[in-house]
């Protein structure tokens, strides 16, 4: 078992009208438990609470993994070698391009 951090933004620009450079207004956050044998969505974290957060297309996903793992973007289930890998102990940044919950697990 093991934890994912993250959070989700808006993307913003410090200026002009290229592309967005900087992190924007918060939208969600949270500590998720992972584990291998189930998806897990994404959720605040907090376990009286533990409704998983729907994140809308559009936005910026920010995830660091304890434990190498796979990502699902709009309420699919990953699987190994099924989605985005995400290393160990790196923070990773993912464009929302599908609504819908975000379902993670560990790699082993």
């Amino acid at each position: 078992m093991g934890t994912a951090n993250w959070f989700a933004h808006k993307p913003a620009r410090n200026r002009g009208s290229g592309a967005p450079t900087v992190i924007g207004p918060l939208h969600a956050s949270g500590a998720t438990t992972t584990n291998n044998s189930s998806a897990n969505g994404l959720d605040s974290g907090d376990t009286g609470t533990t409704t998983e957060v729907t994140l809308p297309a559009g936005l910026f996903l920010r995830i660091r993994m304890d434990e190498a793992g796979w990502l699902k973007i709009g309420g699919g289930t990953p699987a190994v070698g099924d989605g985005f890998y995400i290393p160990a102990d790196i923070d990773v940044d993912i464009e929302v391009t599908e609504a819908g919950i975000v379902n993670v697990i560990d790699a082993a």
